[in-house]
């Protein structure tokens, strides 16, 4: 097996893309009072809508230095949506603008960012772009070129931005990849202006004050995607084509996608102790004959040399410009399995509340906390349809893609992303959450006519008793009245006129009667 080092190692030309998704919540501005969070209630509650995404549209027009826009970035989208690797709908509703980090204008800010002397550092290697996604993050990419570069310094310059993994979790002490992406990313909402301003419902502001020093503390550690694109691969001078490294040098072009395992001085070794390589390591998703397509679950590696003739294309594209196309659906893949993760966490823990909650709506017994727990568990599934309808359009491939070859390609990816898995668990915390918001509601609809009921009954009782008193306080009327009726007079007069007369002085004692009759049924129901 040939070595990684030595005299005659393997050295490649290409792109290594390093793309790490940020939450923008994170920089999201809390409130000066303890428990004040209307600003993260606001973020949560417009991520995801259609207002927020014609904040990003308008976003270019605001941007400040050091970020402009990519304009070769638009370029590339609109390739592949002419190459038909994204659907119209997919560019119009999930690309936004994406901005590239002036590393000059960085530098000569006067009000830059206390802290970036690692990102400063890493200036001289990597380039930086940011883009703003429509459920409220920011994809950071870190790109470097190499040049006729032995393998082993590729994967040992990718292992040095990887520390996060080990151990260095908080933001002061660490020099790793995410480290680099809280500084990118504090350093756009610093240019944004502190603060994103959208328009409401009725054309009302709603502003959200973003704090760029709330990078520091505790570093993210969500999924990193790491992608390689190699445009020459040679040994000795040798060239070794694409078909060749996938099969004599196929522990390499395995390892090159297990970076882990790639280090440099002593690889060779370790490749060896692993077990053999298999055709299912090295399922080449490429199209063509000439070119190779590795996917993992956290690794895209794609080896397509130049073409030697571009203009006898049929298509009208080189395979150089669709397969750039493709990593970028695939980072977008990643995105969209990290919204479904933020989906998936969001509901557990709302799932989670509801435990002491269900036996105190069914005793009736909620008191002020409790009505606060539901209304915020209302509002929690309800931000969350506020993202799932745009997150669920891109689990079908063909919904993503008009090419066979690149729906090809992302089925596969979903597949090694595990996506389908996460949006099965959203489903069920989903449907459980919505059945216990609905028997809640059943129940408190319940509970509240049962509560009208006995209130109206009080207040029939006591009209009742009212009556009753009335009545009894007129019985020594009556009596009285009665003792000075002139019988002989009454005798005399027509019988319709004694008759009218007897049942008007015995009506008040008739309805005496009834009153004490109704009250009587109506104790006899309680």
């Amino acid at each position: 097996m040939p070595a990684l080092t030595g005299e005659r190692p393997i050295r490649a030309s290409g792109t290594v893309t390093l793309t790490m998704i940020v939450n923008l919540k994170r920089f999201v501005r809390r409130g000066a009072a303890p428990g004040d969070e209307s600003a993260l209630e606001r973020f949560e509650q417009v991520r995801g809508t259609e207002r927020f995404a014609a904040y990003l549209r308008v976003l270019p027009e605001r941007m400040r230095p050091p970020f402009v826009r990519d304009t070769e970035e638009d370029a590339l989208i609109d390739a592949a949506h002419q190459m038909r690797i994204f659907r119209g709908y997919v560019v119009s509703q999930y690309f936004f603008p994406t901005y590239r980090l002036d590393e000059d204008a960085f530098l000569r800010l006067p009000d830059r960012l206390e802290g970036d002397t690692v990102l400063i550092e890493t200036f001289p290697q990597w380039d930086y772009q940011v883009t703003l996604t429509r459920n409220g993050f920011a994809v950071v990419r870190m790109i470097r070129q190499f040049t006729d570069t032995p393998l082993s310094v590729i994967a040992a310059e990718i292992q040095r931005v990887e520390r996060a993994r080990g151990g260095e979790l908080e933001y002061a002490e660490s020099r790793s990849s995410w480290r680099i992406a809280m500084d990118v990313t504090a350093a756009l909402v610093q240019a944004m202006g502190g603060c994103m301003t959208l328009t409401g419902e009725h054309g009302e502001p709603i502003h959200l004050p973003l704090d760029p020093e709330q990078r520091r503390g505790r570093l993210p550690l969500h999924d990193r995607y790491t992608t390689i694109q190699l445009d020459h691969v040679h040994r000795g001078g040798e060239t070794i084509p694409p078909e060749v490294f996938a099969t004599e040098y196929s522990s390499f072009a395995l390892g090159m996608t297990r970076l882990a395992t790639v280090l440099h001085g002593g690889a060779a070794q370790d490749m060896r102790q692993r077990r053999a390589v298999t055709p299912a390591d090295l399922f080449n998703l490429s199209p063509w004959v000439g070119d190779l397509c590795l996917v993992t679950n956290d690794s895209l590696l794609i080896y397509s040399p130049p073409p030697t003739d571009p203009a006898a294309d049929p298509d009208g594209y080189t395979r150089p410009q669709f397969w750039r196309g493709v990593a970028r659906g695939v980072e977008w893949l990643v995105n969209l399995k990290t919204e479904w993760q933020l989906i998936e966490r969001q509901s557990t823990e709302l799932l989670s509340t509801i435990s002491n909650l269900t036996t105190r709506v069914n005793d009736g017994l909620l008191d002020d906390e409790d009505k606060r727990r539901l209304r915020a568990l209302a509002q929690g599934v309800s931000r969350a349809f506020n993202i799932l309808p745009e997150v669920r359009y891109a689990l079908v491939p063909s919904t993503i893609s008009h090419a066979p070859d690149a729906v090809l390609i992302y089925g596969h990816v979903l597949e090694q992303l595990g996506v389908n898995h996460v949006a099965e668990h959203v489903d069920t915390n989903m449907a459980e959450l919505s059945s216990f918001l609905t028997y809640y509601s059943s129940t408190q609809l319940q509970f509240e006519s049962r509560q009208q009921e006995e209130a109206e009954n009080r207040t029939g009782l006591t009209i009742s008793i009212m009556l009753i008193l009335l009545s009894l306080v007129s019985v020594p009327s009556l009596v009285k009245d009665a003792s000075e009726i002139h019988w002989e007079a009454l005798a005399a007069l027509p019988p319709l006129q004694q008759v009218a007369l007897v049942g008007l002085a015995a009506l008040p004692i008739l309805l005496l009667v009834i009153t004490a009759l109704y009250v009587v049924r109506r104790l006899r129901r309680r």
